[in-house]
């Protein structure tokens, strides 16, 4: 599994904080920033429309803003000989979401990705979700019991606020939740600026503008490639401690469409963090595991301070809400 490691720069000041506003205190109404929420889908039409495209309602959202990027040309896995954007026009029109925007994309993740914030734009805001999320968690604590609940209906909005407004009061270029679904495991209040994984199912993004830079990451790696070569590009990126993204893991569709069995994906993930670990081997090393589920699992060691400025060393590397 791909480990990122601790920066040499490293100074361990792990008490450094600084206190925001919880996004409970949030009064976002009209005011909330310009966002665009993309959806990266791949052979997945009704779990999209089940999953994501239904929680997304429930939270209330402005399904004008929701873009699902789909890729050119068909599956061919249903047999109806369909286009990508035919299937899913259809499955969003029959299920009632016919106000989301569908367009072409590219094929496979990264091109996904790229058409993404070329759509969007530099310096603007997206909202990137998977197409099979259930609902988003929060940490809980109460008397010393700790629990993961779905946010509130309509709570959304002010994640999303919270989540910009971090980014550009921070100086760093995407957020996101943690790649963790244990409460005991995760933080009712921090948001951390540690090295850590971004998640993909859940995440934030403010587009940077050497965005091209990162055309060419492997698919099948796509989110840890990403979050070590943003950090090497000089960004910088939080992670909200007390959020877990609730998706339906390895289903059919998507990255699973591209090999014949888990065996095979899982060489050619093996065979693409080794090559990341030897192109960014001061950030990412390989460790073997023997759990596939564990595949993409993350370490995060001590936190860093921003490169070769020493007025910033006493930079926080948290903030609690």
């Amino acid at each position: 599994m791909p480990i990122l490691k601790r920066p040499s720069c490293d100074t361990g000041e792990e008490d450094a904080e600084t206190h925001l506003d919880h996004w409970d205190n949030y009064s976002v109404g009209p005011r909330h920033p310009e966002y665009t929420i993309i959806i990266p889908s791949f052979d997945r039409p009704a779990t999209l429309c089940k999953e994501t495209l239904s929680w997304l309602r429930f939270q209330k959202v402005d399904e004008s803003r929701i873009v699902v990027l789909v890729a050119p040309g068909k599956a061919n896995t249903d047999g109806a000989g369909l286009q990508e954007w035919e299937r899913y026009v259809e499955a969003t029109r029959v299920r009632g979401f016919g106000n989301i925007r569908i367009r072409a994309g590219g094929i496979g993740l990264c091109a996904q990705m790229m058409s993404a914030m070329q759509l969007v734009g530099v310096g603007n805001y997206m909202v990137v979700i998977s197409d099979s999320v259930k609902c988003v968690k929060r940490h809980m604590a109460y008397k010393g019991i700790r629990s993961l609940t779905p946010i509130a209906s309509g709570e959304l909005i002010n994640v999303l606020s919270h989540g910009h407004d971090v980014l550009q009061s921070h100086g760093a270029v995407a957020w996101s939740s943690v790649a963790n679904h244990n409460a005991m495991r995760m933080d009712p209040v921090n948001v951390s600026r540690r090295l850590g994984l971004l998640d993909g199912n859940f995440m934030g993004m403010i587009v940077p503008h050497n965005f091209r830079r990162f055309a060419s990451l492997p698919d099948q790696i796509y989110y840890v490639a990403l979050t070590a070569q943003l950090w090497n590009e000089g960004h910088r990126i939080c992670r909200y401690m007390m959020l877990s993204c609730e998706h339906r893991y390895r289903l059919p569709g998507g990255q699973a469409s591209n090999y014949p069995d888990p065996t095979n994906r899982r060489k050619a993930e093996d065979t693409a963090i080794l090559n990341l670990a030897q192109e960014l081997h001061d950030l990412v090393k390989f460790a073997v595991s023997e759990s596939i589920s564990a595949k993409h699992a993350v370490q995060v060691h001590p936190p860093w301070t921003w490169p070769d400025d020493s007025e910033k060393k006493s930079e926080t590397r948290e903030a609690t809400l």
